[in-house]
């Protein structure tokens, strides 16, 4: 089950990484975007969040291989 919900997850985590770090903002309502050091903060916080879950993917993987 945590193979197939995993990545999705893990690449999500990374698109908001990237939003964080861009002008247009992570978005937050319809109208709102988090923007600037709040921004980028919590798109720092999504990309280790994306990391811990590549790393449990990753760990998952290769105890199903064995």
């Amino acid at each position: 089950m945590l193979l197939f919900f995993l990545p999705p997850v893990v690449f999500g985590c990374f698109f908001l990484m990237s939003k964080g770090f861009s002008e247009a903002g992570i978005p937050f309502t319809e109208k709102k975007r988090i923007t600037g050091n709040a921004g980028k903060v919590l798109g720092l916080l999504c990309g280790l969040l994306g990391l811990v879950f590549a790393i449990l993917w990753l760990a998952t993987v290769k105890g199903s291989l064995l």
